[in-house]
């Protein structure tokens, strides 16, 4: 019996470097150099601009193990964008060793493939079981406002660690870029007939070709810390590990620029290019939080709830969904310190 292909993405003694020759090209059914037990599968998806190919990656038998293998063209941008990705994804799996809460609900890359030039050409990341939340939402039928207010918990609380701790920002936070993470992706059918019966799934962010890390993290001292509501784990940490992690992760220069130790680097960057710039220009005052909010207002607009929700629709829709307008540039700890976020979320509870 082969290698658990699972524990080549989990156990550090196999994480690695996976390098491959110049010239390399994924095919369907070829196995994933220096990974024992896995190959590539069908492919699934594309990046922005068509950059990027992504596949499924598949054991013996051809079911998933749970990745996916993304695949940049080798032109420089594509390079500089991927490059860019992986660092951020490193830094978020770094705070994700100390943050339950950015491990499970920011999507994890695990390893990275180098050519023969050091050159990037693709990165193996964790694969989502279910679709992105707009197409549930605008499923005919829908009206599980358990699902909506377990969305905005989760954003909120992954976004809130990475906010001040990291000082990340995504930039590009809207509902396609959420996915859901089901326990029984093999049914997809099953999936949505538990939508219906206001079950809800994790969810993920994910896509963070124009994300960035600034040099400040995002502070807001004037307001109580509101987490211990959805997670106990996610404690304040002692002002020695607030200095030992800053040290780790060394955030320094413009933002979107990361500087880690020599050993760290794998892959330089610069700053975003004039048009991503431009695109950070146009959110910098609007924030992640704010466009998932104005997103959702428009999506559930014309949604008719069930008469026994009606208290829970109406806290959702008018108390949080309804003040959007005010909440341009708000921080997740922000909006989590709101008593009537603290009201909706402890209806799940």
């Amino acid at each position: 019996m082969g290698a658990d292909p699972f524990l080549a993405f989990v156990n550090p003694e196999y994480a690695a470097d996976i390098h491959i020759e110049k010239g390399w090209k994924p095919k369907v059914g070829q196995p994933l150099p220096q990974v024992p037990g896995v190959f590539i599968g069908k492919r699934f998806g594309a990046g922005a601009l068509a950059m990027n190919t992504i596949f499924d990656l598949v054991d013996e038998r051809g079911k998933t193990v749970g990745q996916a293998l993304k695949v940049c063209k080798q032109t420089i941008a594509a390079r500089r964008s991927l490059a860019h990705e992986w660092k951020i994804f490193n830094n978020l799996g770094l705070l994700g060793e100390e943050h339950p809460a950015v491990r499970s609900h920011f999507l994890q890359a695990h390893r990275v493939l180098k050519l023969e030039n050091d050159n990037i050409g693709g990165i193996v990341m964790e694969k989502a079981n279910g679709t992105n939340v707009v197409k549930t939402l605008k499923r005919e039928g829908f009206c599980n406002v358990r699902y909506v207010i377990a969305l905005l918990r989760d954003m909120l609380v992954a976004l809130d660690v990475a906010q001040r701790v990291l000082g990340f920002a995504h930039y590009d936070l809207k509902l396609d870029n959420i996915m859901e993470h089901w326990s029984c992706a093999d049914n997809p059918e099953e999936a949505k007939r538990r939508v219906l019966l206001d079950a809800v799934p994790q969810f993920k962010l994910f896509d963070f070709g124009t994300a960035v890390i600034y040099p400040d993290p995002f502070s807001v001292k004037d307001v109580p810390d509101a987490r211990h509501l959805t997670q106990t784990e996610d404690q304040r940490p002692e002002a020695a590990e607030q200095l030992k992690r800053e040290r780790r992760y060394g955030n320094s220069g413009k933002p979107g620029v990361v500087t880690h130790s020599a050993d760290e680097s794998q892959f330089e960057y610069s700053e975003p290019y004039f048009c991503v710039r431009i695109y950070h220009m146009y959110w910098h005052r609007r924030g992640d939080v704010f466009r998932v909010l104005k997103a959702l207002c428009r999506l559930l607009d014309d949604i008719t709830w069930p008469s026994e929700d009606i208290e829970l629709v109406s806290l959702l829709l008018t108390s949080v969904l309804g003040s959007r307008k005010a909440l341009k540039g708000v921080t997740a700890q922000q909006l989590l310190a709101e008593p009537v976020i603290q009201a909706l979320l402890r209806k799940l509870e």
